[in-house]
This record gives structure tokens, sequence and C-alpha cells, in this order.
């Protein structure tokens, strides 16, 4: 579902990670990362070519995929639960394909160590 989305490359329910209190939560939270080719489409140096217009298309898009996901049905319904939206240009947050590692992380067993982080694929 998100793979087919040309503008998102990640969808995080932060609320759904493990030890969040759902039950304590007031508020059901989201955090999307465009790709790489849609940032760079709109960064001029380190900012945004249009913030209100690149925030508005990423949120169209994320309820896009959100529709699929939580069985909505219009944007319209999703839109109206919103209560905070923003966007940043983080120009060196994600790594370029070519020099993301082709595991999701590494484990030393013996040394009970673990990496894991954005440089994974």
């Amino acid at each position: 579902m998100l793979n087919q989305h040309p503008f998102l490359q990640t969808v995080v329910h932060e609320s759904t990670k493990p030890g969040r209190d759902t039950q304590q939560q007031l508020l059901d939270l989201w955090v999307v990362h465009s790709t790489h080719k849609y940032a760079a489409s709109h960064l001029v140096g380190e900012k945004l070519d249009d913030v209100e217009a690149v925030q508005q298309e990423l949120l169209n898009a994320f309820l896009e995929v959100l529709i699929v996901k939580e069985k909505a049905t219009t944007i319209a319904e999703l839109t109206s639960r919103i209560a905070y939206a923003s966007v940043m240009a983080w120009d060196h947050a994600q790594p370029n394909e070519s020099k993301r590692l082709e595991v999701s992380h590494l484990l030393d067993s013996s040394r009970k160590a673990g990496v894991c982080g954005d440089f994974f694929s």
C-alpha cells in the first residue's frame, strides 16, 4: 500500500509503538516521511519552496494511505479529526538508496549489542 504512493517513504503510527499507554493518550500520533525524490523536488537549499503547498500535498497523500488502512470513508472524515500538522525540511534525514545497508539491523550475540537506524534498509 505505502510503497505504491509516489510521495511517501515511511508512515509511522507513533501511538502504537510498544510501551505507549493508549488508554491515557489523548491524540493519535503519526510521523510521515516523504521519498527522497519528492523532498529533492521541493528543496531550495535547505528550505522548502512552498511550505503550505508541500504540507497540504503530503497531508493529502497521507490521508489517501490512511483511508485504506483505517477503512475510513473520505478524506474529509479524516481531515476533521486532525488536531495539528506540520512539515519540515530535513534534507539529510535519509540516506540515498545506494548508501543504505542491505539488512534492517546488526546484532552481535556474543557482546549482547545491536545497531539499527535510518541507514539500514
